[in-house]
Order: structure tokens, then sequence, then C-alpha cells
């Protein structure tokens, strides 16, 4: 899997997972591939599509830990951490296939809400490092705004540069 493939060549180049990873999703690449890179972004994400009865992908679920692993030199790294993708796209994906953001969307709520450790989740590692930030500049101008993981999930995935 090209996604494996990615964090092998990080690890040997680096010594260690990366904490994110950034993916450039352009509209001719998402309509070319069937949907590869979105199944890349998801695995990164230790996430999987879950299809209904029409085939159709309805909703997004985490993989436990305990399934997630990496295999490397005949070596098992397990489990293997969630990565934070970041994606930078075009307007046009978004206006044509509105329900990939939806989905991304999905899939960052839910691992941010998952009680993992941070070496193991760093979605939720940074979601989480996100809201004390913010917190903190909300603090210092004397407002003072109560966020929750879903609201900071939804910034991330909707205003974040």
């Amino acid at each position: 899997m090209l996604s494996d493939n990615l964090l092998i060549k990080y690890i040997r180049e680096e010594g260690l997972f990366p904490e994110s990873v950034g993916i450039s999703l352009w509209s001719i690449d998402a309509f070319k591939s069937d949907g590869e890179v979105f199944c890349q972004i998801l695995h990164l994400m230790s996430m999987r599509p879950v299809w209904n009865s029409t085939d159709r992908v309805t909703s997004i679920e985490a993989i436990p830990l305990e399934e997630l692993s990496l295999i490397m030199d005949e070596e098992t790294f397990k489990p293997r951490p969630r990565i934070d993708v970041v994606i930078q796209t075009t307007g046009i994906l978004r206006d044509m296939v509105p329900h990939f953001a939806d989905l991304v969307d999905e899939a960052v709520v839910l691992a941010t809400r998952l009680d993992e450790p941070h070496e193991l989740n760093f979605i939720r590692k940074h979601t989480l490092d996100q809201r004390i930030y913010r917190q903190n500049q909300h603090t210092y101008s004397g407002n003072r705004f109560r966020y929750d993981g879903n609201q900071t999930a939804e910034c991330r995935i909707r205003h974040d540069g």
C-alpha cells in the first residue's frame, strides 16, 4: 500500500513515525484514481470506510489500535500510530465531491474523540494542542470560549491554511 511505503520511507530517514503528513489533492487526481488517494488518507489516519447495501460509503470507523501494524524489514511495528493528515485541495473538488470533505471531517472528529495515548493518536494530540493554544489566545484577549473536540476538529478541516 502506498501509504505504508510512505511511512517506511519516513521511518528509514528519520527513525520514527511522522506525526503529520501533507497531501495535495487536485480534482483531476481524485477523479482519475477512483478513490485511491482518499483511501490512502484514511489508511494513514487508521480509519476505514463503511459501505451500505448499495456499495456506497456512508460513514467512517476507526480501526482498533490492536489491529494497527506496519511491517518493515521483517520487523513489525505494532500498534502503529494514527497519523495526522493535512490535506490541500481545490475548490472544484470540494464543490463536486462534498461527501469527501464530510467523510474526512468525520474521521478527524472520530479520532479526536478516541481515548488513546497521544503517541498512538497524533490526530487527537494535535487537535487537543490546538484547543489549548486557542484557549490561551482567547484568555489573553480577555475572551473565554469553551471548545470541544468537535468544534476544534471542524475548525481544522474548514479553516486551517
